[in-house]
């Protein structure tokens, strides 16, 4: 029994390990094309010594620490509370196996925990990079209309960020603050870019910056893109509606019959020692395993629908 016990604890950390691993590849592509982003804004700011370092090893460091400062502002917390969350959402539960169920339990429980705060800060970035996207396009018109009264961009983005709601209004004020504290207005909109990282707001930053180098009649692309960009949210709500059922369905599949399986592993290991001690048992759950795996990616493919 104990041999079966430690041979299914490492199984599990096999397949845990392997998820980190893509959850690692998938964030390492998510830095990838904020640093190309980066290099994007760079070629409409060539007198920027910043602008000149996007893409480099000093750039990246810089947007990691404002992902991270990003993703506390998503949970209303300060970065040394974020922090701490994430350290205890794998300690407590750790201990708690360990009493419970020893090493095994330890390992699965910390694996638990990790990925169940892991899941909620996601989700609750997702709500914050929604927020923000709403409110952009009533930002735009807001800009473009102060700036027909006769203010300038800087001091409509202030007055306009003072009436939107967070987070888009917290985060053009810091920027405009650091703006008024000697940072280009380039350099300000890249660094908004980063700390939001929309495709809506990326498309209105590069046409602002392309305005700034060619000339143009700023307060008109404003409007322009303000009316592109509600076009592109009101068509993506539309697919995320049609698109929601499955997407629930597949959420639930892929965590019911892991949740099932360590709650009943937890309470009594006896009832399902079947699955870990024999030959038979260890064939169900590679094919579970497997095709659950199967399943949940052919569910995800079918609703995730165009990048719009």
């Amino acid at each position: 029994m104990g041999s079966g016990v430690n041979v299914l604890g490492l199984t599990v950390l096999w397949g845990l390990t392997l998820i980190v691993v893509i959850l690692g590849l998938r964030d390492l592509q998510s830095r990838r094309n904020t640093r190309r982003q980066l290099a994007t804004y760079a070629k409409f700011m060539p007198d920027s010594p910043r602008g000149q370092k996007a893409g480099t090893g000093r750039t990246t460091q810089e947007s990691g620490q404002m992902r991270r400062q990003q993703l506390a502002a998503a949970l209303r917390l300060r970065g040394s509370e974020y922090g701490i969350l994430r350290i205890l959402s794998v300690v407590v539960p750790i201990g708690v196996g360990y009493w419970i169920r020893g090493a095994v339990g330890a390992a699965l429980l910390g694996m638990t925990g990790y990925f169940v705060v892991l899941g909620l800060i996601r989700m609750k970035e997702r709500r914050w990079l929604a927020d923000a996207e709403a409110a952009l396009p009533e930002f735009l018109s807001g800009v473009a209309s102060a700036m027909r009264a006769g203010s300038s961009f800087s001091q409509s983005m202030l007055a306009v960020a003072e009436e939107t709601p967070d987070p888009l209004g917290y985060e053009v004020k810091r920027v405009m603050r650091r703006e008024s504290l000697g940072l280009t207005m380039d350099e300000a909109l890249a660094e908004l870019a980063v700390r939001i990282p929309s495709r809506d707001l990326g498309i209105a930053v590069t046409a602002i910056a392309i305005q700034r180098e060619v000339g143009g009649a700023l307060a008109s692309i404003l409007d322009n893109i303000s009316a592109t960009i509600a076009d592109r949210q009101r068509l993506k709500k539309e697919v995320r509606t049609l698109t929601a059922q499955g997407r629930a369905s597949g959420n639930i599949l892929a965590v019911l019959p892991m949740g099932i399986g360590l709650m009943i592993w937890f309470v009594n290991p006896g009832y399902i020692a079947l699955l870990y001690t024999t030959k038979t048992g260890w064939i169900m759950l590679a094919y579970a395993g497997v095709s659950l795996i199967v399943g949940y990616v052919v569910i995800q493919r079918m609703v995730r629908g165009p990048k719009i």
